[in-house]
């Protein structure tokens, strides 16, 4: 059995662009201050953001909570392995 080993694209992300009127990566970078390198890679799928870069994109596309574009990204059982 084959693997599918493309990255899945943030198509949440990719239609909240289109809603903002925010029509390339380029565009989005620049709206948020992160490299356009970065921000590409988690458009396509290939990176995932930290916290404070899912709040930043979110806020470029005026999509109020961050984790509707990135549910994946905060998940409260990681965060709660390292407390005592």
């Amino acid at each position: 059995m084959e693997r599918n080993t493309e990255p899945e694209r943030n198509t949440e992300l990719e239609k909240a662009m289109i809603d903002a009127g925010v029509r390339t990566v380029t565009a989005l970078a620049r709206k948020t201050g992160m490299r356009r390198a970065t921000v590409s890679r988690i458009v396509s799928g290939t990176a995932r953001p930290r916290e404070d870069s899912a709040r930043r994109l979110a806020e470029a596309v005026n999509v109020a909570d961050w984790r509707t574009l990135f549910p994946d990204v905060y998940r409260p059982e990681l965060a709660m392995r390292g407390a005592r």
